[in-house]
């Protein structure tokens, strides 16, 4: 699903650079990569200046970040497995 997703987003970018023109679509949307890189760069300095002025609440909030990787490391594995399992017990059968 996401590569089908992935490829239907690029064919529309595709589409509205033919629409628009190829110098007018990359200078929009340089624009926006700048934008979206000042918005990323405003959060990560909040982010430092709040672990030197509240440092409880940082680490909290780095806490939580951590166990909500724990907790996606922990599904991928429990995914990586299943497959891993259906595989061996295919293979197992064809033999």
């Amino acid at each position: 699903m996401v590569e089908s997703l992935k490829t239907l987003a690029n064919e529309v970018l595709g589409f509205v650079e033919e629409k628009i023109g190829g110098k007018v679509y990359f200078e929009k949307r340089a624009e926006v990569e700048r934008h979206v890189a000042n918005v990323r760069d405003e959060r990560r300095k909040k982010q430092k200046v709040q672990a030197v002025v509240n440092p409880a609440a940082h680490a909290q909030r780095k806490i939580k970040e951590n166990l909500a990787k724990r907790r996606v490391q922990k599904r991928k594995a429990e995914e990586f497995s299943k497959r891993r399992v259906k595989s061996r017990t295919l293979k197992a059968k064809t033999n």
